[in-house]
């Protein structure tokens, strides 16, 4: 066994290319005492799954390399925050909708997506201070999915928590116990192409046996969610919707969570952006969702932050015919991502932002 395992080990180094990865909380991040995890720096490594096989590449924070590079002399300095959505899961470097806006933007701007994989509120807010420590930015677009809610609920062993006391945030579970992997493990991990190429075949296997028949494609429908068009939704949520959405575990300290970022982007000069996300766009006319997505916007609006919904440009794209997620665990492909960047260049957000003095935004 240990001739097998050495000679599977020399193999794959000389001609198995990088590190293959099928499940990426581990093998793109290190835990993190502060965020619980964060990415590894300066990685380069596959991302396979039976949906896609792209490269992932990491910069000296941990974070995708963005492609086309920042411009070195830009003006304008815009960060993006998010979960595996706008971290780009399943999509090559330079089709995140991070470097599509970079490649379309003035030289002048430049693109920060600091999104990580699995990421709630209460994780991007305390990312969000250690950004505003290592400098300026001029605008944040926060991507918040309906993920969220369940998340900054969740009381997950590696994940910090945030519990509402006397109408503030109270951090629990930090630092979190231990970091994703034990100090052996992150060694393997890191270093052995034969414990991943058979962590891989696992997971692959696992997932194979626990998928029903008939699920390897979905239907690319075209018809549009009712009562959604020209970027909002025409039919509001019903209050009982809204109700119900606010009386969940997860509401009350999301919404505490998305006034402290808002307080924080003013305090360091920032114009906020919300941009509400979700890969489940054939089910977007679901009446919690348009609730979540209906307090989301008013949110913003209380605090002087613009609101825009990406998912309504995914969904026109596949209105249109294009497929914009992937079959399995849907997230937006290169074209959901490609159509998400259309988007927020077609609302001129970016372009209104950029004459917006940043005085103003200290003084809402």
């Amino acid at each position: 066994m240990l001739v097998a395992f050495v000679s599977l080990e020399l193999n794959l180094r000389w001609f198995g290319g990088p590190i293959e990865i099928f499940n990426p909380l581990n093998g793109f991040h290190d835990g993190d005492p502060v965020l619980g995890w964060r990415g590894k720096p300066n990685i380069e490594r596959r991302f396979h799954n039976p949906d896609f096989d792209v490269l992932v590449h990491n910069d000296d924070l941990g974070f995708r390399r963005p492609l086309p590079p920042r411009p070195t002399e830009a003006s304008r300095h815009i960060l993006i925050l998010g979960d595996s959505l706008a971290w780009g899961w399943g999509v090559e470097q330079g089709e995140i909708f991070s470097d599509v806006l970079q490649r379309h933007l003035s030289p002048e701007i430049a693109i920060y997506n600091h999104a990580v994989n699995a990421y709630s509120t209460g994780q991007e807010y305390l990312l969000l201070q250690e950004d505003f420590a290592r400098q300026d930015y001029d605008d944040v677009l926060l991507v918040i999915s309906r993920t969220d809610l369940g998340d900054n609920a969740d009381e997950h062993k590696h994940r910090p928590h945030f519990d509402l006391r006397d109408g503030g945030l109270e951090t629990r579970n930090q630092p979190p116990p231990g970091a994703l992997k034990n100090p052996i493990e992150n060694f393997l991990d890191d270093h052995s192409y034969a414990i991943n190429f058979l962590s891989w075949q696992l997971a692959a296997l696992k997932r194979r046996l626990a998928e029903p028949q008939g699920s390897d494609t979905i239907q690319n429908e075209t018809s549009m969610p009712p009562g959604c068009a020209d970027n909002s939704c025409d039919t509001p949520p019903s209050e009982t919707a809204l109700e119900e959405v606010r009386t969940q575990p997860g509401w009350a300290v999301t919404k505490r969570l998305l006034e402290e970022i808002a307080a924080s982007c003013r305090e360091h000069g920032a114009n906020l952006m919300l941009a509400y996300a979700t890969e489940q766009i054939d089910k977007r006319s679901r009446a919690d969702e348009v609730a979540f997505r209906g307090l989301v916007e008013q949110t913003a609006k209380e605090h002087g932050a613009a609101f825009i919904d990406l998912s309504f440009h995914v969904a026109q794209a596949r209105q249109s015919g294009e497929v914009v997620v992937f079959a399995r665990d849907r997230h937006w492909n290169a074209a959901g991502h490609r159509a998400a960047a259309e988007g927020i260049l077609n609302s001129r957000l970016l372009q209104t932002n950029a004459t917006r003095p940043r005085s103003a935004a200290n003084a809402e």
